[in-house]
């Protein structure tokens, strides 16, 4: 029986964060180059911003105070302190780096939901048409940046997983294609398979619920990463681009875009 796209993101994230538990991860520090704001962006650029959490052990005044009610009730509402200091660093970066291309203060910056669900900023006439997306691990955040170009990212910590989670969810091709591996070769298979399907989903927006297994993306060490098939199911376009990212030694991330010539540029956020 075919799983809806966001049971299995659920169930998928269950289970990774489920063997997170049980089984140390210590990624290596952040491989892109460091950059500090500002920064000017141009209509044929992607910008990759990279972070990680810090040794804080509680949400900061410096990133609690340039959040707005609502991102202030929700790091409460986790129960566990470093889930508030991931969900504090992480908006508050993504306020600051995208404050800084609007030349606005990042504490006025104002959100809204749009179609699909995705989180888009409440832009004033004249300003630049900015879009963005944010994936984050437990170790490191990711967030992309472009001028009016839709854009998807993810990232993940690269941990122990059960040889199911693929056969269930993903396709007969990419199990397929899997199958021959072992060890940590197959490790890094799934993960760049499962990273670059949730980009797919998120650049075309998680209301649309693609079943995982309608699109066929590669996943082996020496092919560039690349949506080779979707079918009829997944209403998807087959010209998204994806790119594979490699911020720190044990994660690995995927981002998805629609423009094949535009410049990806990554950083490590410099702050």
């Amino acid at each position: 029986m075919r799983v809806p796209a966001g049971k299995a993101e659920t169930e998928i994230h269950d289970t990774i964060n489920r063997m997170a538990s049980r089984i140390p991860h210590n990624p290596g520090s952040l491989l892109w180059p460091r950059q500090s704001l500002p920064v000017e962006i141009g209509f044929e650029e992607v910008h990759i911003w990279a972070w990680s959490f810090g040794t804080a052990a509680e949400p900061t005044d410096y990133d609690l105070e340039i959040l707005d009610k609502q991102e202030r009730q929700r790091t409460e509402r986790f129960y566990f302190a470093p889930d508030k200091v991931r969900y504090s660093v992480c908006h508050a970066s993504m306020r600051r780096i995208l404050g800084s291309y609007l030349d606005r203060p990042s504490d006025s910056l104002v959100y809204r939901e749009a179609e699909g669900g995705k989180p888009e900023l409440v832009l004033e006439p004249g300003q630049l048409p900015l879009r963005f997306n944010l994936s984050h691990s437990k170790s490191v955040a990711l967030l992309a940046v472009t001028l009016g170009m839709a854009v998807g990212v993810d990232v993940e910590d690269i941990r122990a997983i059960e040889r199911g989670v693929a056969e269930r969810f993903f396709s007969s091709a990419e199990i397929a294609a899997m199958a021959p591996l072992g060890g940590e070769e197959w490790l890094n298979a799934f993960y760049r398979c499962w990273t670059r399907k949730e980009a797919i989903l998120k650049v075309v927006g998680t209301g649309l619920r693609v079943p995982l297994d309608s699109f066929d993306v590669s996943l082996l060490r020496d092919e560039p990463a690349a949506l080779l098939a979707a079918r009829p199911e997944s209403k998807l376009m087959t010209s998204w681009q994806l790119h594979h990212l490699s911020p720190a030694e044990g994660i690995v991330g995927a981002l998805a875009i629609g423009d094949a010539a535009a410049l990806v540029i990554p950083w490590t956020f410099e702050h």
